[in-house]
């Protein structure tokens, strides 16, 4: 338990993102999907 309260005070990557960023909205409408079935083995 004393583990988990170490991250209490961590900020989460999510909260220094702006998801108003352009390439935040650019990567929303990438068909990821595509990319993972045409280049399986790019995907590590």
């Amino acid at each position: 338990m004393a583990q988990n309260q170490c991250y209490m005070f961590n900020p989460l990557l999510t909260d220094f993102i702006d998801m108003k960023h352009e390439l935040v909205l650019l990567a929303h409408k990438i068909d990821w999907k595509y990319f993972e079935h045409t280049f399986p083995s790019a995907i590590v």
